[in-house]
């Protein structure tokens, strides 16, 4: 028997054994159940229904933080401004005393705000995750 002989009967065998098997299951009254394949365009399983007087909470809370945000940055500017002032007016041992304590300003500032911008990160995403969504949401 040649390998194309071996070939073909392989096939002639895997073909009437799969004919067999469909004709059982058509005869026991077994189906397969469909499967439907999801909407691309349906985003329903996504969306977070929300109560129309929640959702203007979180705005009002976002401008809330960014004017205490401006507020405290405006507050450590004028801070800032007095240290350089009084390090500009000093000379000697007093000048490097001013420059440490400007300096040691600047590195606190500096830690405040990078650890008031990680609390504030994931409210941001939020905010920014509702606010893309609700182009999907009136295209229902």
């Amino acid at each position: 028997m040649t390998t194309f002989t071996r070939l073909i009967a392989t096939f002639a065998i895997v073909g009437t054994s799969t004919l067999v098997s469909s004709a059982q299951a058509q005869t026991s009254g077994a189906t397969a159940p469909a499967v439907q394949a999801p909407d691309p365009h349906d985003h329903s399983a996504h969306q977070v229904d929300a109560d129309p007087a929640q959702s203007a909470k979180p705005a009002d809370k976002m401008e809330g933080m960014q004017g205490t945000m401006m507020a405290d940055m405006k507050a450590q500017d004028a801070k800032l401004d007095a240290l350089v002032a009084k390090m500009k007016a000093a000379s000697g041992n007093a000048k490097t005393a001013a420059i440490e304590e400007l300096l040691t300003a600047l590195v606190q500032q500096h830690t405040s705000m990078r650890n008031a911008m990680m609390e504030r990160q994931g409210e941001m995403m939020m905010h920014m995750h509702e606010q893309m969504m609700k182009p999907m949401a009136g295209a229902k």
